[in-house]
């Protein structure tokens, strides 16, 4: 019975997760207070200690994983893609795997540049 309790809190835990803006405009990213050096982040927040981020565009193409290892539960993203360009408006699937429990999250978000 106990493992069924962990298992409930980790999906609660998981329930929790954001992305913050969302939706991310770009022209209001400056009203957000992030400053310059940060015009074109994201943030996940509440996320696992240790996760993988997989982003996916609207398409299903895997265009960049983020290996989160560093213990907190916020991760920012400068919306490149793993070849280092800039993603485009739309609509986009964040899946947040805990490399601890092994659940899932599938996060969606959108783009207006």
């Amino acid at each position: 019975m106990a493992s069924t309790g962990q298992t409930e809190a980790a999906k609660d835990a998981l329930d929790l997760i954001r992305v913050v803006p969302n939706p991310y405009n770009i022209s209001a990213s400056s009203e957000l207070g992030f400053g310059e050096l940060a015009q074109n982040r994201l943030y996940f927040f509440n996320i696992p200690g240790r996760c993988d981020i997989k982003i996916y565009s609207e398409l299903g193409e895997l265009i960049e994983t983020i290996e989160h290892r560093d213990g907190s539960g916020d991760q920012a993203w400068d919306s490149l893609t793993s070849s280092g360009q800039i993603i485009v408006s739309g609509i986009y699937i964040a899946v947040i795997e805990n490399k601890d429990t092994g659940g899932k999250k599938i996060v969606k978000f959108v783009i207006i540049r």
